[in-house]
């Protein structure tokens, strides 16, 4: 398991806000859901901590991830996906994420 909650960023304003001018971030997943395959870009901008980043395809399989510092840290896809998570920094090494596995989630 890599999150006791799940958060679900199902909506415009809450995809662009993120985690945006939050204080805190623990054992909580943002999950950012998107109807087409798309190529996503995400930046630190008044985020006040590092998180961990996952991009998903479509069957919930790791095609990218990477660790973002707070303010100055930036990131794409690179390729189209269908699922960003953002994680606490330091749950892909804590759980040993790489590219290639799969994820599921549950309720």
């Amino acid at each position: 398991m890599i999150a006791e909650n799940v958060e679900c960023a199902d909506s415009y304003l809450r995809k662009v806000r993120g985690l945006m001018l939050r204080r805190t971030f623990k054992d909580t997943a943002l999950v950012f859901p998107f109807k087409k395959e798309t190529v996503v870009r995400i930046h630190m901008l008044f985020v006040f901590f590092p998180i961990d980043l996952l991009f998903l395809n479509k069957s919930l399989q790791i095609l990218d991830l990477a660790t973002l510092k707070p303010f100055i840290g930036y990131r794409s896809s690179k390729v189209p996906v269908s699922f960003v998570i953002e994680l606490p920094a330091g749950t892909i090494r804590e759980a040993g994420l790489e590219r290639g596995t799969n994820i599921e989630f549950r309720s």
